[in-house]
């Protein structure tokens, strides 16, 4: 259900199509894949940073997709209203 997905998507995420969802288990693939856009470090889950722009940025983004464990990672941002649905809490690494 695309708008529960968006509804749990994590706050710290860059505005757009892209976005990392509560579901995250901080795996690291996304950043591994696509680490202009997606960034893990004093996070306990990942999140958009940058929305992608170029081809290449997207290939890789769609690519983080795929490789996503929890599917965590969704692409339909653009749809739904940001400043409506403010999503969750990103949780802060106390390590």
């Amino acid at each position: 259900m695309p708008l529960e997905n968006f509804k749990t998507r994590l706050q710290n995420n860059s505005k757009g199509s892209y976005y990392v969802t509560h579901e995250c288990i901080f795996c690291g693939m996304c950043e591994m894949i696509s680490p202009e856009i997606f960034q893990l470090k004093g996070f306990q889950q990942a999140f958009v940073k940058k929305q992608p722009i170029t081809n290449e940025e997207i290939e890789f983004a769609n690519e983080a997709i795929e490789n996503c464990p929890h599917e965590a990672i969704f692409k339909d941002g653009h749809l739904f209203n940001w400043d409506k649905y403010k999503g969750t809490q990103n949780s802060i690494d106390q390590s």
